[in-house]
């Protein structure tokens, strides 16, 4: 490699930007933009860009997983919210089995789509947004033993 020429050059290029990077003016230059509202905004979608147009440079377990992902349809989301109201009388958290106030509520993946799950019905419940947040990417279960928030008779009959 270090036949090739313009190798030196290189080398010496990248030394240059990397002392350029660290002087005073430049790294506040750099802050005050990350901070600003475009630079919020390039920041925040970057990850959003990048993945929309690589999505066929994924491996092939990702290729399998993104293609067996089922969309979530509004329809889907309703016959959730229907089938706890009828199961509990009113909307209640299936973690907790607290009910739910308006605006509290959040859609969950029982088993995370991190983990092999997906968007079919057998795997949405309704949580507290709390609930849901604190689950992270753990099954009901795992949530249960490290959050011991219900009793053990309760959890038995919890669906």
């Amino acid at each position: 490699m270090p036949n090739k020429p313009g190798y030196q050059q290189t080398i010496k290029y990248k030394e240059y930007r990397r002392r350029y990077r660290q002087r005073p003016e430049v790294k506040a230059r750099k802050r005050e933009y990350a901070q600003s509202y475009e630079g919020k905004l390039r920041i925040r979608n970057y990850g959003r860009v990048y993945r929309s147009n690589h999505r066929f440079y994924l491996n092939e377990k990702s290729k399998e997983q993104y293609k067996k992902r089922k969309t979530l349809t509004i329809h889907i989301i309703q016959e959730i919210y229907e089938e706890n109201i009828k199961q509990y009388g009113t909307l209640t958290c299936y973690l907790c089995l607290k009910p739910i106030c308006f605006g509290d509520d959040h859609l969950d993946h029982k088993i995370p789509l991190s983990r092999g799950g997906n968007n079919e019905k057998y795997n949405l419940g309704v949580t507290h947004k709390h609930c849901n947040l604190c689950k992270r990417t753990r099954t009901p279960d795992e949530y249960w033993l490290s959050a011991p928030i219900l009793k053990q008779s309760e959890r038995a009959s919890a669906p």
